[in-house]
C-alpha cells in the first residue's frame, strides 16, 4: 500500500494543501514506527530483566534452603553462649 506522500508524488492529490497534509502523515507514520521499534527494546529488556530476576530469586531459595539447617545450628550455639538474636533474612 502506498503511503500518501508516495500517492501524492504520482499525482493522485494535486493541491498544495494535499501535498502537505500526505507529507504530514508520512512524517507522523515514520514517528510512531520509530516509537514502535523503541518500545519493543523495552519490552524484550524488560522481559530479559524479569527473567534474570526469577533465576536469582530461585537461586536465593535453594541457596537458602541449603543454608537453613546450618543457620539453625549457628542460631543455637550463639544462643548457648548468650547471645539471643542472630538473624536470618528469608526469602520467598
Amino acid at each position: 500500500m502506498d503511503t500518501l506522500h508516495v500517492a501524492a508524488q504520482r499525482s493522485d492529490y494535486h493541491s498544495s494543501h494535499q501535498w502537505y497534509v500526505a507529507d504530514r502523515w508520512d512524517q507522523h507514520l515514520e514517528a510512531l514506527r520509530e516509537e514502535n521499534a523503541d518500545l519493543k527494546k523495552l519490552q524484550r529488556d524488560f522481559i530479559t530483566t524479569v527473567q534474570q530476576l526469577k533465576e536469582e530469586r530461585d537461586d536465593l531459595k535453594q541457596a537458602n534452603t541449603k543454608f537453613s539447617p546450618q543457620m539453625s545450628q549457628l542460631e543455637a550455639k550463639f544462643s548457648s553462649v548468650g547471645i539471643s538474636y542472630f538473624p536470618v533474612i528469608g526469602v520467598g
